[in-house]
């Protein structure tokens, strides 16, 4: 064994003992010399066939004998390292070998445990990837039951899309349909209102012409005789309290002298009798003048202005008066009773102007304020309006006579009823305003009549014998007696 490590020292380049290759060698410094010296010594060792046996007999590494063995330069160091290293190999060599001879058990028994860890470790290292490996398979069977899920949750939707766009497919086909019948039944709508329209415009005229007949075929009136006497009495009385009120609360201590034309058309009025009977009670001077008077004037002149308004077809003055006389006269004498009256309410309705009331209110406010400046009236001490609140609701009333007596009753004919001035009295036609007072009225007959103080009313029936008249109320008169008796 020396020899051969002799041998291959000698065919190392590095122990060479040629002085000119160590001479040529670069200087170094200590420590990388004996660095460089212990990997050439280990190198040695470890390569050499001495100290593997050495290694694999359990001794450790090649240089493990060597480790007490100074680094020195030169061969000579290494060669009486390697000579006691070979000596000491010599005398363990019993030991040695019974090593070797249980080398192959010992290595048979190191290899088994180290292939028993590499085993237990390559067990764990399987059953940690068939660990992972399963986990990995839940994890995949899970994506692949979401994926699933998923796949029909989107199978679901695309069912439910497609029966969306069914709906609205059929909703579509609806509207259209509906359109349809919307816009048929515009045009039937359309259609319907005018035929409405002409049934409405076609009713509008057969009720006018029912309308019309009517005067002609009904047989009752509207209105009973005592319900347009009541009318009249309603009149009458607020003739009396108005003429009475007006007399007796306005002042007469200043009025103003009037013109000639002024007295002429009060005196026609009034009449001669009451006209004088004033103009005489005006001379006097008197502190406490009594008003009644005034009072009988009033009524006289109201009387005839509301006999007036009965008594007007037309309530304009307008030259159609006497024209629809003549024509009603030539029907009352032709036709009976009932067919003149439905005539004469036809005419007297149409031919009425309804919007001449506040022009008659005028009328009568003018009439009245005459016949209180005859007496003396002071207009300046009467408030605005006085006259007109007073004789409005007059005026009202003998527009509803009117209309009652011409238009609600056609069975005979009602005429408005005064007494001339002038006349004779005649207990029969008309009653005393101051009978009460004068004992029976048999003795007043023949007495001149100064006016009527309420409006009567007469009737007019015409029969298979020719015109039969009666009296529905009797008209109320003021004697000049009593005016020369009582003033």
């Amino acid at each position: 064994m020396f020899d051969t490590i002799t041998a291959f020292w000698a065919s190392s380049p590095s122990s060479s003992p040629d002085k000119t290759t160590k001479s040529q060698a670069p200087l170094k410094t200590s420590n990388d010399h004996k660095d460089h010296k212990r990997r050439e010594r280990d190198a040695l060792i470890d390569n050499h066939p001495v100290f593997v046996e050495n290694i694999s007999s359990g001794h450790g590494s090649a240089a493990e004998g060597l480790n007490d063995v100074p680094l020195v330069s030169g061969a000579t160091s290494y060669s009486q390292a390697l000579a006691k290293a070979h000596q000491s190999s010599v005398m363990e060599e019993p030991r040695h070998r019974e090593r070797r001879e249980s080398l192959p058990t010992e290595r048979d028994t190191h290899s088994r445990a180290r292939h028993g860890h590499n085993d237990a470790s390559n067990l764990r290292r399987i059953e940690k990837v068939e660990r992972m490996y399963g986990k990995l398979q839940w994890d995949l069977e899970d994506v692949q039951r979401e994926k699933n899920d998923w796949r029909e949750r989107a199978t679901e939707l695309q069912r439910e899309l497609e029966s969306v766009h069914r709906r609205e497919a059929d909703i579509k086909l609806h509207c259209q349909r509906h359109t349809h019948e919307i816009s048929v039944l515009k045009d039937e709508l359309y259609r319907a209102a005018e035929h409405h329209e002409i049934t409405r415009t076609q009713l509008l005229e057969r009720t006018a012409e029912l309308q019309s007949a009517q005067l002609f075929f009904s047989q009752a009136d509207s209105l009973s005789g005592a319900e347009v006497i009541a009318i009249a009495r309603a009149l009458n009385a607020e003739i009396l309290q108005s003429a009475a009120f007006m007399a007796d609360a306005l002042d007469y201590t200043e009025g103003r002298s009037l013109s000639p034309e002024e007295l002429s058309i009060r005196k026609a009025v009034l009449g001669e009798d009451l006209f004088q009977a004033l103009l005489s009670r005006k001379g006097q001077e008197e502190d406490d003048p009594d008003p009644t008077l005034v009072q009988l004037a009033l009524q006289v002149c109201l009387v005839d202005c509301c006999k007036m308004i009965l008594e007007s077809w037309t309530l304009t003055g307008s030259g159609q008066e006497s024209f629809l006389k003549d024509i009603y006269a030539e029907i009352i004498s032709r036709e009976k009773q009932s067919t003149a009256g439905r005539w004469r309410s036809m005419l007297h309705s149409h031919a009425t102007n309804r919007d001449a009331l506040s022009s008659w209110l005028s009328w009568i406010i003018r009439s009245t304020e005459g016949v209180l400046r005859l007496a003396g009236w002071s207009e300046s001490k009467t408030p605005p309006g006085y006259l007109r609140e007073r004789l409005s609701v007059i005026t009202t009333l003998a527009f509803r006579l009117r209309t009652a007596i011409w238009e609600k009753v056609t069975s005979m004919d009602i005429i408005p009823y005064t007494i001339e001035k002038g006349s004779n009295f005649n207990p029969e036609f008309m009653d005393d305003t101051y009978a009460e007072g004068r004992g029976p009225a048999r003795s007043n007959m023949g007495e001149r009549i100064a006016g009527s103080t309420e409006l009567g009313l007469l009737s007019r029936i015409k029969g298979d014998q020719g015109m039969r008249e009666g009296i529905l109320l009797k008209p109320k008169v003021i004697l000049c007696a009593a005016l020369r008796e009582e003033f």
